[in-house]
């Protein structure tokens, strides 16, 4: 006789995920990506993959607990929740991808080797030409590989009060460094420091080393920056100064050198910064992009001084600029 049994099936709900979580609480709100990444200053690639959970696509962990942290604190939520959340998630998915990886094999023993006169010459020629082609091979990887980049300077998610923070690094004597495209020098052991005006907010800093055959290699820099609006301003102000300019980034990023009276300054400029210069004598200008630099002289405005992408010197006096 066949026994009845009475089963009932429940279905389990799926944990929420941290992605799908962000993404409620942001539609909650009746906020829209384009607003997120205004007022936080995060790419709107970045939030929506966040959205998406698609964590492998963003920069290192350090850079998208920064981001979580911001977004969490504009969604009303609990930053510190939201960083251990993220980090369960990527410790569960790095255990799930160890358990997929083949078990290696053993290499099989191999018989033992007689030695010989003849087995000694031949091990040492292999040295020799090992040796040999070891260097030829260092010496190309050197020229034609990626080249090394180092970044000492700002910390991973740096947080700041100040309008500048300071690039200190090192990359392969000859290379290339771009920071957000625009190239700066370096010393002749390849170190370089320069200063990166800032805008209030989220700022990505990104740094490239090039060598002289193309190869790349780039990394990123979160930094916030915490205070006003207000126009940083160098030189000393004293009594009888005759003139000032103020340079503005605009659209792009812009690389600058500038002397005032004689005191030389170097700027790496972000997009809708701005700097005021003052002087008695003269300034001389030269700006590694002409279509992203704007001049304003004794509050004229004299637009840019070229086209993107152009390398311009100009010389401003009490009487105006000089091509």
């Amino acid at each position: 006789m066949t026994k009845n049994h009475n089963f009932k099936k429940k279905e389990v709900a799926s944990p929420q995920s941290l992605s799908g979580y962000l993404k409620k609480a942001r539609e909650k709100r009746g906020l829209t990506l384009s607003y997120i990444e205004r007022v936080s200053k995060i790419r709107g690639a970045f939030i929506t993959k966040m959205e998406e959970g698609k964590w492998d696509q963003l920069p290192p962990a350090v850079y998208v607990k920064g981001f979580l942290t911001n977004y969490a604190k504009l969604l009303g939520l609990d930053s510190k929740k939201i960083v251990f959340w993220y980090n369960r998630e990527r410790g569960i998915a790095e255990k799930l991808k160890k358990l997929d990886d083949p078990v290696p094999l053993k290499p099989l023993k191999t018989p033992k080797i007689i030695i010989t006169p003849r087995v000694i010459l031949v091990a040492t020629a292999l040295l020799f030409g090992g040796l040999i082609l070891g260097y030829i091979v260092y010496q190309f990887s050197a020229f034609a590989g990626v080249p090394n980049l180092a970044i000492s300077e700002p910390a991973p998610n740096f947080l700041t009060k100040e309008s500048s923070v300071s690039v200190v690094g090192k990359t392969d004597p000859g290379a290339d460094i771009l920071i957000n495209d625009q190239e700066i020098p370096t010393s002749q052991d390849g170190s370089f420091r320069i200063t990166v005006g800032l805008q209030p907010g989220t700022n990505v800093i990104k740094i490239s080393a090039r060598n002289k055959v193309g190869k790349e290699k780039v990394e990123e820099k979160v930094v916030v920056a915490e205070f006003g609006s207000q126009m940083a301003s160098s030189g000393e102000p004293q009594g009888g100064q005759e003139f000032s300019i103020t340079v503005k980034a605009v659209s792009k990023s812009a690389f600058i050198e500038i002397d005032v009276d004689g005191k030389h300054f170097q700027r790496l400029m972000m997009p809708g910064t701005s700097e005021q210069f003052q002087a008695k004598t003269n300034i001389v200008l030269k700006t590694g992009n002409a279509g992203a630099t704007q001049v304003i002289w004794n509050d004229k405005d004299l637009g840019k001084l070229g086209n993107d992408g152009e390398v311009k010197k100009v010389i401003i006096d009490s009487a105006g600029i000089k091509n």
